[in-house]
């Protein structure tokens, strides 16, 4: 998990936007993800917009309300598996 908060510190804009891709490939509004993730709105929108990295927590729980990997998030490989775990 470190590699992906260093990855999307490194690249906030790019990977908040692939967040907001698959939450709208999930046909998920930003509120829809905060109540299925427990993180807020305003959280998720400054993410996506690039103007917050989040810590590895927020990634996880994001993930697995996507029911992604978290490396899905920092990298534009479609082989990534899904969320499989706690």
């Amino acid at each position: 998990m470190k590699d992906v908060v260093r990855a999307w510190r490194q690249h906030r804009l790019a990977s908040g936007a692939r967040l907001r891709a698959i939450r709208e490939g999930a046909k998920l509004s930003q509120l829809a993800l905060a109540a299925a993730s427990g993180i807020t709105n305003d959280t998720i929108c400054r993410i996506e917009l690039g103007r917050r990295s989040p810590q590895a927590a927020t990634i996880a729980r994001l993930a697995k309300a996507l029911d992604v990997a978290p490396e899905r998030f920092v990298t534009d490989e479609p082989d990534v598996p899904a969320f499989a775990g706690a």
